[in-house]
């Protein structure tokens, strides 16, 4: 047998990566994450079905023996997304990288997630807006 669903954050082999969160967290870096926190712990499916890197766009898939309708094949669409953040008159680009890829045969449905990332410690404050859009 195999499962597909979420890894709870407490499950042993996810929650080694969270980090330590103890007296010394508590006075120097609460309420940031502390200086052992994993970013593998953020991700919720099981390491064997973790891409390594991002996706592009454009890998194939292939869903063999999980469908009643016969083995589906496809690609991951190529979506070309543009972010920024504008914070007073200062525009910063931001990376857009696929962060989740969702797959629903049953619904016949596919979802991606992007993440950008963007150390901002207390300038998040002046954060004005996010801007993303699909470029063309």
């Amino acid at each position: 047998p195999a499962g597909f669903a979420p890894c709870s954050g407490n499950w042993l082999p996810r929650r080694q990566w969270a980090g330590t969160y103890d007296e010394v967290w508590q006075t120097t870096r609460a309420p940031y994450l502390p200086d052992d926190f994993d970013k593998r712990f953020l991700n919720a499916a099981h390491s064997d079905l973790v891409y390594p890197g991002y996706l592009q766009g454009g890998e194939p898939i292939l869903i063999k023996n999980m469908h009643p309708a016969g083995d589906i094949q496809l690609t991951v669409p190529q979506v070309k997304m543009l972010c920024q953040a504008n914070m007073g008159s200062k525009q910063i680009p931001l990376k857009l990288n696929i962060e989740t890829l969702t797959l629903e045969p049953n619904k016949q449905l596919l979802s991606m997630v992007w993440l950008a990332h963007f150390e901002c410690d207390k300038t998040l404050l002046k954060i004005k807006e996010i801007e993303v859009k699909l470029s063309r």
